[in-house]
């Protein structure tokens, strides 16, 4: 009983998993060093392709911010 309980698990989480449909978000940053005191741009990439798939519309996003380390909040 506990093995066929275990395979009926295993084919539900299996069935399951192709119903997903996520993207991936993507933090593009440029360079590869930085300077203190100087603006960084980051761009966010959106879709299963890197660095970017699909355009990230207007309303997709509540809210973005950077946050230093001293816990100040940066557009």
């Amino acid at each position: 009983m506990r093995k066929a309980f275990q395979i009926g698990l295993m084919a539900l989480f299996l069935c399951s998993s192709t119903l997903a449909g996520a993207h991936s978000l993507w933090f593009n940053v440029d360079g590869r060093h930085w300077d203190v005191g100087k603006p960084v741009t980051i761009e966010l990439g959106w879709g299963h392709k890197f660095p970017r798939d699909a355009e990230i519309k207007e309303g997709m996003l509540n809210k973005i911010f950077a946050l230093a380390p001293d816990g100040k909040k940066s557009p």
